[in-house]
């Protein structure tokens, strides 16, 4: 890859009644310098969409929530028929620190890999045991599919190398389509490359992450991909 051409990347943030922490999380965001700031509105009703249309590029909306991977499907789509050659996606609840986009960035640059992936310091202090043990579990299941270490599976910042995403072979809409792009990837031969990225709980940050439902969901992709089936 020609490192005096930064690659063309956009900020892609899938929100759902985000409206309380969506406004920081554009503000920092725009420090990033990306190309472009796009947000997928998931189908809100607390205004967040409304919210986010003075600081994005662009606003793409469901009109009823359809699932955080059902918005990145959207958002990734977009940016593929638009040019761009990565996305670095962050969740709206402002846990990602963008102070990290610039070491994705350079990551990407100098390994010419399909995915960054951000991986979060987690310990019992920062996490409940149920949800610590179920993210340790789903690494270790995620490193045995891609045959390399994963640190932090379900991590929701991430540079994809967009040509790298085959968006019409996706099956899931929900959480569990990070898991189901990232082992695409791995299956594929793709490089993935990992960032450690700081912890951040911002205040009136809500993760819609259901935990029986959607642990349950990813260990069916996992067991799916353990199994040979895609």
């Amino acid at each position: 890859m020609n490192t005096e051409s930064p690659p063309r990347f956009a900020l892609l943030i899938p929100a759902y009644n985000a409206a309380s922490t969506i406004r920081s999380v554009l503000e920092e965001a725009r420090s990033g310098s990306p190309d472009a700031i796009v947000v997928v509105d998931d189908g809100s009703t607390d205004g967040t969409g409304d919210i986010a249309s003075g600081h994005a590029d662009l606003i793409l909306r469901h009109h009823a929530n359809l699932g955080k991977g059902a918005a990145l499907t959207t958002g990734l789509g977009y940016l593929q028929r638009n040019g761009y050659e990565a996305a670095i996606t962050l969740d709206a609840d402002g846990q990602h620190s963008v102070n990290s986009i610039p070491d994705l960035i350079a990551r990407f640059v100098e390994t010419d890999c399909e995915l960054v992936l951000g991986y979060r310091p987690f310990s019992l202090g920062k996490m409940p045991f149920l949800r610590l043990l179920a993210n340790r579990l789903s690494n270790f299941w995620a490193s045995t599919v891609c045959g390399t270490k994963i640190r932090d599976s379900q991590c929701g910042f991430r540079l994809y190398k967009l040509s790298a995403i085959r968006l019409e072979e996706l099956t899931t809409h929900g959480f569990e389509a990070e898991t189901e792009i990232l082992f695409q990837i791995c299956r594929r031969g793709g490089r993935i490359e990992q960032v450690l990225t700081p912890l951040i709980y911002k205040p009136g940050g809500q993760s819609h992450f259901r935990k029986l439902r959607d642990t349950l969901a990813i260990a069916r992709v996992i067991v799916r991909y353990l199994l040979g089936r895609k």
